[in-house]
C-alpha cells in the first residue's frame, strides 16, 4: 500500500519538477555592453548596447544605419536610479534584458565623482540584476554612451571577441589594470578604493571639465589609436577625494608594485631596457612610532649593458608615484592590512587610526 503511495504521489509531483519558470533564449537579450552617465532630463541615464537579432530569412531594419553598420543595437533610458532605469528599458525592448554576458561596464568620470550614485549603480548590478562580474570596468573622459557608439567590430570578429583581444594586449604590456566589475566592488565594499580602464573618447576631444590633469596626459606614454576612435590606456583610481587619473607608464608602475606586470619596458637616457620581476615585490609596514615606514623591495633584474640609469630612473618615478598616491588618501597596495598584521585586536587596530598614520608615513623605495 505504501508503495502505490508513493508511485501515486510521484507521477502526481512529476509535472511540477519543470522548469516552470524558464526564459526562452528568444525571448531574452543578453548586453555586451552597458555605459552609465548623468542624465539631462533624469539624474541617471543607461545605454546598452546589445547584438542586433533578426529572424532567418529577413533583412535588417530599413531607415536606421548605425543597426546596419554593425549589426548592434544600442537603447538608452533616463531615470532616478539603476532600478528604474532597468525597468524603463523593458518598456523599450518586448525582450528581458539579461547582463550575465556583459562584457563591459562604461562609467562617465562625472558619474564616477558622484560616490553615492556610483555606490548604487554597483550595488543594483551586482545585486539583484547578477552582472557578470568579469567584465571590464572602464572610466570614460566625456559621454559614456560615446564609446559605445563608436564601438565596431575589428577585423569581421564579433564586438565581444574584438574587446577581449583588445583589452588582453593592453594588460599584457600593463598599460591598463586587471579592472574588473567585482574586484571594484568588493575594492569599494573593503574602503580600498577601486580601480578601472581609462577609457579616452574620441581622442579625449570630449575630456570633461571636471578632471584635474590635462587632457594631453591622459592617454599614458602608450599612446593606441583603435578603428572606432577609442583609446584604452591608463588607470582611474577611485578614493574619498574622487578620481585620480593614471598615465600609462604610471599604471606600469601601478602593476609592477602589485605583481601583475612581469616584464615591463623601460626608457632611460633615450635607451630602452628589458625588465624582470622575479618575484612579486616586498612590502613591508612598520608602524612603531609617531611615523610609520613603508619598505618596498623589487625584485628586478634589469637587462642592459649599463644598468644603473635605468634603476636610478625606476626608483625615482616609482616613489613618485607612491607620494601621489598617498597625497591622495589611495591605497591600492591594500597597505592597510599589513598594517592591521602588526596588532593583535580589533581594538588597538581603531586606536592606531592608520588612515592619519598613511599620510605621515616614509617611503623606502629599493631594489632586489
Amino acid at each position: 500500500m505504501r508503495k502505490l503511495l508513493a508511485v501515486l504521489l510521484t507521477l502526481c509531483l512529476l509535472p511540477l519538477a519543470g522548469c516552470y519558470d524558464a526564459v526562452d533564449l528568444n525571448e531574452q537579450i543578453f548586453a555586451v555592453n552597458l555605459a552609465l552617465d548623468i542624465g539631462t532630463e533624469a539624474p541617471l541615464c543607461l545605454t546598452v548596447q546589445y547584438p542586433q537579432i533578426v529572424p532567418n530569412g529577413r533583412e535588417p531594419a530599413q531607415g536606421n544605419e548605425n543597426l546596419q553598420k554593425n549589426g548592434y543595437v544600442l537603447h538608452q533610458v533616463q531615470g532616478e536610479t539603476p532600478q528604474q532605469c532597468l525597468q524603463l528599458l523593458r518598456m523599450v525592448t518586448p525582450r528581458r534584458l539579461s547582463l550575465m554576458q556583459l562584457r563591459g561596464l562604461y562609467l562617465s568620470d562625472a558619474l564616477a565623482q558622484d560616490q553615492a550614485l556610483l555606490q548604487s549603480c554597483i550595488d543594483a548590478l551586482t545585486g539583484e540584476h547578477t552582472a557578470r562580474p568579469a567584465a571590464h570596468l572602464y572610466i570614460t573622459r566625456g559621454r559614456a554612451e560615446e564609446v559605445l557608439r563608436a564601438q565596431l567590430p575589428l577585423f569581421g570578429a564579433r564586438l565581444s571577441k574584438a574587446q577581449g583581444a583588445q583589452t588582453a594586449a593592453l594588460q599584457h604590456q600593463g598599460v591598463i589594470p586587471e579592472a574588473t566589475l567585482g574586484r571594484f566592488s568588493a575594492a569599494l565594499r573593503e574602503g580600498t578604493g577601486g580601480s578601472a580602464i581609462l577609457a579616452a573618447v574620441n581622442g579625449q576631444d570630449h575630456a570633461s571639465a571636471q578632471a584635474a590633469q590635462p587632457a594631453a596626459l591622459l592617454a599614458g606614454d602608450l599612446p593606441r589609436r583603435t578603428a572606432d576612435d577609442v583609446d584604452l590606456c591608463g588607470c582611474a583610481l577611485m578614493g574619498k577625494n574622487g578620481l585620480l587619473l593614471l598615465t600609462g607608464y604610471e599604471t606600469q608602475l601601478l602593476n609592477l608594485l602589485t605583481g601583475d606586470l612581469r616584464k615591463p619596458d623601460l626608457l632611460a637616457d633615450g635607451a630602452d631596457a628589458e625588465v624582470t620581476l622575479r618575484r612579486a615585490p616586498r612590502i613591508t609596514v612598520e608602524t612603531c612610532g609617531e611615523t610609520p615606514c613603508i619598505t618596498v623591495r623589487l625584485p628586478l633584474h634589469i637587462h642592459a649593458e649599463e644598468a644603473s640609469p635605468h634603476a636610478e630612473r625606476l626608483l625615482q618615478d616609482v616613489t613618485a608615484l607612491l607620494l601621489k598616491l598617498q597625497q591622495n588618501g589611495l591605497d591600492p597596495l591594500n597597505l592597510a592590512a599589513r598594517a592591521r598584521a602588526k596588532v593583535l585586536t580589533l581594538r588597538a587596530w581603531r586606536q592606531l587610526d592608520w588612515s592619519t598614520l598613511y599620510a605621515k608615513a616614509v617611503w623606502v623605495v629599493g631594489l632586489n
